[in-house]
């Protein structure tokens, strides 16, 4: 019988990870393409891509796939090709590699169907874009999926100077290392995994948000009744445990016990 799901620990999984020797590639990828049947198609990646070790997050939808995932160095050729193998239209697909990467990006494989979308932004950017139609626009995001869909809504609704960064900051600026072009984004690079940003250059253009020190650090509240992600320097991050104030420090150090009682039925 195939596994189709994880079974581990969170706890288990991390410890794996952090004991792991060989590096480790993490990579982002996404296509547009019709899937009819997007659940069989998420059972086939899971058990092709949990056989090479993959860990990190994979969305699948009619309308595609988007993935967010770390490969060990050993696998990778294996991994893309695999990747390409699954349909004629990922043959050949542009992987954007992580310039700024300790690994550990992620420490296990989920793939899930159908998943969030952000349609509901998408009017309320033509609604505050209406007074610059005819402008030029450029859109950019951190791996191109968003800023892909966007550009082609506001196009649909009559923009017709609309651009997008392909493959968003990552590849632009693996690109423009490649080819000793001056780095028009500047500081650090937000992505959605554990390492919560990729340092593009070394400007710091954030501060603290909790004694305002330059900083460009993201962290999410310690408190599991907060979660807040938000910008805290080190020596904050010790004052107040990596929480976001007195309040969430006071709640993270009571016996889990009271702080399920207290989480009980309170929205973050």
């Amino acid at each position: 019988m195939q596994v189709l799901h994880n079974r581990i620990s969170n706890e288990e999984l991390r410890a794996r990870l952090f004991a792991e020797k060989e590096p480790r590639v993490t990579v982002s990828l996404y296509k547009y393409f019709t899937i009819v049947n997007p659940r069989a198609f998420r059972d086939e990646v899971y058990v092709k891509f949990n056989q090479l070790n993959v860990f990190g997050r994979i969305y699948i939808a009619h309308e595609g796939i988007n993935a967010q995932i770390s490969v060990p160095e050993s696998n990778f050729n294996a991994f893309r090709e695999t990747l390409y193998q699954l349909s004629p239209e990922l043959d050949g697909l542009r992987l954007n590699i992580a310039i700024d990467d300790d690994g550990k990006s992620f420490w296990v494989l989920r793939c899930k169907v159908p998943s969030n979308t952000f349609r509901e932004q998408l009017p309320m950017a033509v609604e505050m874009l209406k007074e610059n139609k005819d402008k030029n626009i450029v859109m950019y995001c951190t791996g191109g999926i968003r800023c892909e869909k966007a550009s082609a809504y506001l196009r649909y609704k009559g923009f017709p100077h609309v651009f997008h960064v392909e493959g968003g900051v990552i590849e632009y600026a693996r690109k423009a290392r490649e080819q000793c072009l001056p780095l028009k984004f500047i500081g650090k690079n937000f992505v959605f995994d554990e390492r919560l940003g990729e340092r593009i250059t070394d400007d710091i253009i954030a501060q603290c948000h909790q004694c305002g020190k330059p900083c460009d650090n993201h962290t999410n509240c310690n408190n599991d009744g907060c979660h807040l992600l938000f910008i805290q320097c080190d020596e904050c991050k010790n004052k107040y445990d990596g929480c976001c104030s007195d309040e969430c420090k006071e709640e993270f150090h009571l016996p889990e016990e009271e702080q399920r009682a207290r989480r009980a039925g309170r929205v973050n």
